[in-house]
């Protein structure tokens, strides 16, 4: 595949204690549950909140990550056996973002593709019916873990199964960024 979806990224791994008491602060979007299809049977995906983080965070990754940052947040998932889908979706606040996967509660990310369409979108879409959808590729995204994502291709968190906690960086430009060699 000759298009970007991801790439994993040799970061240092933030210190335990720093993601151990980040306060979470303003709310940047609040991600409710919806209702989709796959194989006409509907199914429940889970909620997720991203918020800013405190100073702490932001400046240690200011220190050990040269990227073009806009600023930190950090999104909880909330998984279940009920709900295991994030669903699927194009990202509402950045074009690509780097993720720091704190606990994957289980999950993988997934990438997709409507069909009859160009696999990217220069706007935020929620897709609700998977069977309009061919599955790109599966990414297992493994705790303590750095990845590039491009928040244009549809993609979504499958198999969550817990609260999924990752470090958000939203980047103003790929300045700095090699994107070759994609997985």
């Amino acid at each position: 595949m000759n298009m970007f979806t991801c790439k994993f990224l040799d970061f240092p791994k933030i210190p335990k204690e720093l993601v151990d008491t980040v306060v979470p602060g303003e709310v940047i979007r609040e991600y409710p549950g919806r209702t989709c299809t796959k194989n006409n049977i509907p199914f429940n995906t889970s909620s997720g909140i991203y918020y800013k983080v405190n100073n702490e965070l932001t400046d240690w990754v200011k220190e050990n990550i040269s990227v073009d940052l806009d600023f930190v947040g950090i999104r909880y998932q909330f998984g279940s056996a009920e709900t295991p889908s994030q669903g699927v979706h194009t990202d509402a606040t950045r074009d690509y973002g780097i993720l720091y996967v704190v606990d994957n509660a289980s999950g993988h990310l997934e990438f997709w593709q409507k069909k009859g369409h160009e696999p990217e979108f220069d706007e935020y879409i929620l897709i609700n019916n998977y069977d309009e959808l061919d599955s790109l590729e599966t990414v297992a995204t493994p705790n303590g873990s750095w990845y590039l994502v491009n928040g244009r291709v549809l993609h979504s968190v499958e198999n969550i199964l817990g609260k999924r906690i990752t470090v958000q960086i939203n980047l103003k430009s790929l300045s700095g960024i090699t994107i070759e060699n994609d997985i």
